[in-house]
């Protein structure tokens, strides 16, 4: 007896630590269709900054989102961008006091996917986006702070002739493109 009420304290202890962990929950349906957040990172004031992608009313295809919570959990701003084809916003870093966001973005003129890196403030003030491509379907996945005060992601690259090659593409701390390399094997 004593054994089955102690499991059930336990249970009942790790259950109310659950729930008390979620301290807001915001639900977005500004869009139509599907809305995924891929990554989010704190804010020095207690708010986050996430990155993900949107389906827009009137459209059926999804664009990258950027944008910010506020500590309570509540909206402050969100925007949404791509062309007439899927982009995603994969993953998120405050960088000196600015954030960077990488994903895939479609190049409709040329075809494909594209690395894509976009610069912005807490405002979410766009400085500049930048597209790196191989052949075909390539994506960023991830990016890090690095300790020189840059930052780098990683992702792959598709080629029709190499398949999927490794990809990392090195910045330093005035967004100069340091370096890019490409890992893969031949078919």
């Amino acid at each position: 007896m004593k054994r089955v009420l102690f499991v059930f304290i336990l249970t009942m202890a790790f259950a109310l630590s659950v729930s008390a962990q979620g301290t807001f929950a915001t639900v977005i349906r500004d869009a139509v269709g599907a809305e995924y957040g891929r990554d989010l990172v704190q804010i020095p004031d207690g708010g986050y900054m996430f990155t993900g992608e949107v389906v827009q009313a009137g459209r059926t295809d999804s664009d990258i989102a950027i944008g910010k919570f506020n500590s309570e959990g509540e909206l402050v701003w969100m925007k949404a961008f791509g062309s007439t084809n899927n982009e995603r916003g994969n993953s998120i870093i405050k960088n000196g006091s600015n954030y960077y966001a990488t994903g895939y973005y479609h190049n409709g003129s040329e075809g494909g996917l594209n690395i894509f890196i976009v610069k912005f403030d807490e405002a979410g003030v766009v400085a500049w986006m930048k597209q790196f491509r191989g052949t075909s379907m390539d994506e960023g996945k991830q990016i890090i702070n690095t300790s020189d005060g840059g930052y780098a992601i990683a992702g792959f690259i598709y080629d029709t002739d190499t398949a999927n090659d490794l990809a990392v593409i090195k910045f330093d701390s005035a967004d100069n493109l340091e370096w890019m390399t490409r890992v893969g094997t031949e078919n």
